[in-house]
């Protein structure tokens, strides 16, 4: 190698030129250092010619520049956007260059990183990651390195913050790629127990993207790498099995961080076993940490306690055999009450927190989780938690009725419903202030989910209600839209828009909502409805190949239908078969669908069939004035009135329906009802409106 480059000869490889660097300095973005090698060797030994060698070096330089000295860089952070060389594979990742490795760690940081933190600082983080590269690449560490050369960050926990921050950053083409290799990493067999700490922090982060079965596949579970490492509680049994749950000896130098990420995991249990609406696995006897009270200033800590609280008393295998009593419903309600009330967070600081501007004087006011500002995303996360256990006490007493009839108190069942329609009202006041900020755009899923789960709520109460009054049909239409528009401005997420078409036409169909439907959405989204016909077009999204996506096992007997990072359970659809409008934001990557308009007005006898669904065995249509008094319509005849109204009647009909409908005592707040969106939101759907209304 006459012209290789310093890093290349200690690496021993080829050194391929590539513009002003070698395709390998390029790719980890350090100088390319190199020197004339003497082409004549001396006599002697090969040790001693070495030598000799070494000592005649002329000094180096540099490609691309006139001849300067200068040594190897510190590797550092840059934020410019290059394309990476199809020669870059660093971390073995095809396509990524250390620059797009720098962008996709900032932006997790930056993004879901203010959610789900690491156990350690991001400045300690990255001077770990330069140190695993600096390994990586043969290099010797530089002397400002040296207090974390013995501590280099994993390669596993790499890939996960970069996996995680990759959808959000301009290199979000690599995220496939990514998520492939973290599944080659995790099908290793040390990986899950080398560098245990840095392991358990990135089953965190990958596990929080995927929901999927515990284990790979059958046989003992007595070792670590027999589960599936991204399953349902992998990463508590990881934590059992490195032993987290028990304090280290004094001086031990990871103690802290032990604790830290203990804690972590401590919260993550109660909060993704409420998802599943099931007990928690972490008991009180497991944890070896001395426990302090939840104060104030620790939010997550209290929100963990509550959750569990409530995993115990109302999701345990004990509650689900017994029927439930009225004092457990109560102290929970209550609990989540004060709750409320205690973290000092609600929507007026969270609606300040994005508007002021981020400065020492307005942090003064900041809520705190252990002395640290909360930032707005953090604040969103933890209040769209709280009013979801609403929604997860509601479902178990909805199941209870099911199961144990008659066993609750009417009171008691009313006072969850009317709790839970507040928080539906709170969740709707959020998804709007969230979208007007753009809030979620980069939060984690979970609470898009949680919007949609509360649509489901909304349309499984309505559709009890037998005679509902235009009071409360237009009340529950601006709350669901209101949230439906929050699950579609997710939309960094695939499914988030078909899960709002979904969404969207159960709610104008009045499709009969099952309960387990209302609880597996808020866990799993689009894959968590399985009774509610999907929409038609939800299937046409590309799904990935399998070498593509992290979503399936990670066992290499598994079989390939396992991995997709979406929709590979998914039902065939059953909606109506009307043409949806083409909401994906790849127009290449979806079929165009042409819809012929109407050539003529159709007359108003007709319009209950435009806007009713072929499934009327187990639907009703609804709409703003489905339960208003009858208006006389020019194309009935007399005596006769039409089933529904057409639309140039709509405002009549609503003011005048005011007036005389008593609101209804459960609905605590006031929710204008946007005319114009909803006859777009018709259009939408796929509904021919030839007659616009009238304002």
């Amino acid at each position: 190698m006459p012209n290789a480059c310093y890093a290349c000869r200690l690496r021993k490889v080829k050194c391929v030129p590539q513009g002003d660097r070698c395709a390998f300095c390029t790719s980890i973005d350090i100088p390319c250092t190199t020197s004339p090698r003497q082409r004549q060797r001396a006599k002697g030994s090969r040790k001693s010619a070495s030598g000799a060698a070494s000592a005649s070096v002329t000094p180096p330089y540099v490609r691309g520049s006139s001849g300067s000295n200068a040594d190897v860089e510190a590797l550092n952070f840059s934020t410019t956007f290059t394309q990476p060389s199809r020669s870059s594979r660093l971390l073995g990742v095809p396509g990524l260059s250390r620059s797009a490795l720098d962008s996709c760690i900032q932006t997790f940081f930056a993004t879901l990183g203010e959610v789900f933190r690491l156990s350690q600082p991001e400045s300690q983080f990255l001077r770990r990651v330069r140190v695993h590269l600096y390994y990586d690449s043969g290099l010797e560490i530089p002397p400002e390195l040296a207090d974390v050369a013995g501590d280099p960050a994993s390669q596993l926990l790499i890939l996960a913050v970069a996996c995680r921050g990759a959808p959000f950053s301009p290199y979000s083409f690599l995220s496939d790629a990514l998520n492939a290799q973290c599944n080659s990493v995790l099908n290793e067999p040390d990986s899950l127990t080398n560098s245990p700490l840095d392991a358990i922090e990135a089953i965190l982060l990958l596990s929080e993207q995927f929901v999927r079965p515990r284990h790979a596949d059958e046989g003992p579970t007595s070792s670590p790498t027999l589960l599936d490492p991204l399953g349902k509680g992998t990463v508590v049994d990881l934590m059992f099995y490195h032993q987290l749950h028990i304090p280290p000896p004094p001086g031990a130098p990871d103690a802290e961080r032990r604790l830290v990420l203990f804690w972590t995991v401590f919260v993550h249990d109660a909060i993704r076993s409420a998802s599943a609406h099931t007990c928690h696995r972490i008991s009180d006897e497991d944890i070896g940490w001395p426990m302090g009270p939840a104060s104030d200033n620790m939010p997550y800590m209290a929100l963990a306690l509550i959750t569990r609280q409530i995993c115990s008393t109302l999701l345990s295998p004990q509650s689900r055999a017994n029927p439930l009593t009225d004092k457990p419903i109560r102290e929970a309600i209550s609990t989540l009450n004060e709750f409320g009330a205690s973290i000092k967070i609600s929507l007026a600081t969270l609606s300040a927190a994005c508007q002021a501007p981020a400065s020492a004087s307005a942090e003064a006011n900041v809520p705190v989780h252990a002395s640290r500002p909360l930032r707005p995303v953090e604040q969103l996360f933890l209040l769209s938690m709280r009013n979801w256990l609403y929604l997860v006490i509601w479902v178990a007493v909805q199941k209870q009725i099911e199961v144990h009839p008659g066993q609750l108190s009417p009171s008691v069942v009313t006072s969850v419903e009317s709790a839970t329609m507040a928080a539906c009202e709170d969740m709707s006041q959020l998804a709007q202030l969230s979208t007007a900020h753009q809030l979620h755009i980069h939060a984690p899923k979970s609470i898009r989910n949680h919007m949609a789960a509360f649509i489901l709520f909304l349309i499984r109460t309505f559709t009890a209600i037998e005679t509902p009054t235009v009071h409360q049909s237009s009340h529950y239409f601006a709350l669901a839209e209101t949230l439906n528009r929050g699950v579609r401005s997710a939309s960094l997420f695939e499914d988030s828009a078909p899960l709002a078409d979904t969404l969207r036409m159960a709610l104008y169909h009045a499709n009969s909502i099952d309960i387990q439907d209302a609880a597996r959405v808020g866990e799993r989204g689009l894959d968590g409805l399985h009774t509610i016909p999907t929409a038609s077009w939800a299937s046409t999204q590309p799904q990935p190949q399998p070498h593509q996506s992290m979503s399936g096992r990670t066992s290499k007997a598994s079989s390939p239908a396992h991995f997709s990072t979406s929709h590979d359970h998914q039902r065939p659809s059953t909606a109506p078969s009307f043409a949806p409008p083409n909401y994906s934001t790849e127009p290449t990557t979806m079929t165009p669908v042409v819809r012929p308009k109407a050539a003529s007005v159709p007359p108003v006898e007709e319009m209950p069939q435009i806007l009713s669904t072929t499934q009327a065995h187990h639907t009703r249509t609804i709409s703003p004035t489905a339960f208003s008094p009858p208006l006389p319509s020019s194309s009935s005849s007399a005596g006769s009135t039409p089933s529904l109204p057409s639309p140039q009647y709509w405002p009549t009909t609503v003011v005048g329906a005011y007036p005389s409908a008593p609101p209804d005592p459960r609905l605590h707040g006031k929710v204008p009802l946007d005319w114009p969106s909803l006859m777009s939101t018709l259009e939408e759907c796929g509904f021919e409106l030839a007659i616009g209304p009238v304002f």
